[in-house]
């Protein structure tokens, strides 16, 4: 079997995302990224039959277009779901540390769904903050938890390159993002 992907001009998110070469996403552009990213993981989960889990969703594994358009790739380590629940027995936990699903490496079992809407938590967080969970923030998850505990928040988990030039109430649910991520590991 051979997977054939369209050639992809703009790179993956990781590479623009770290603004080497001088530019840098708008919150705009940011949120379409999103949405358009979020259609992957949502289609493989919910229109595949059986369901796919991708298990290593990471921001060097969302390629753009010239429309800045994202897709999903690096299909090697997915899982088509073998049981009827919904959950995978696996016993070596694969993917990238610092997007794996916490429960997943505690149990090393485990796999769901759930597993990739986590990994795609920290993909929102890294792209609305412009961090990396490569090197300091590997555990981006805990340390976004401790600064939505500041009273400026918000200037702490928003790229600062934005330089105020955000939605604040879209700026928030970033927020509920880093609580869900939080209480669920």
């Amino acid at each position: 079997m051979a997977l054939f992907y369209e050639y992809l001009a703009k790179g993956n998110l990781r590479e623009k995302l770290s603004g080497k070469d001088g530019k840098f996403f708008t919150w705009d552009q940011r949120l379409c990224i999103a949405l358009d990213a979020a259609k992957g993981p949502d289609y493989l989960h919910n229109d595949c039959n059986p369901p796919i889990i991708h298990r290593d969703l990471k921001m060097a594994n969302i390629p753009l277009d010239e429309h800045l358009q994202a897709k999903i790739s690096d299909f090697r380590l997915l899982r088509i779901f073998s049981s009827a629940n919904g959950v995978n027995i696996v016993t070596n936990p694969v993917g990238t540390p610092g997007y794996r699903d916490p429960k997943y490496c505690e149990s090393g079992r485990s796999l769901t769904k759930k597993s990739d809407v986590y990994s795609f938590g920290v993909v929102l967080l890294e792209l609305f903050n412009a961090c990396s969970v490569q090197g300091d923030r590997e555990y981006i998850v805990d340390w976004a938890a401790q600064e939505v505990q500041k009273q400026d928040y918000l200037q702490q988990i928003v790229d600062p390159r934005l330089d105020g030039q955000y939605d604040p109430h879209s700026a928030k649910k970033l927020v509920t993002i880093v609580y869900a991520l939080r209480n669920y590991s």
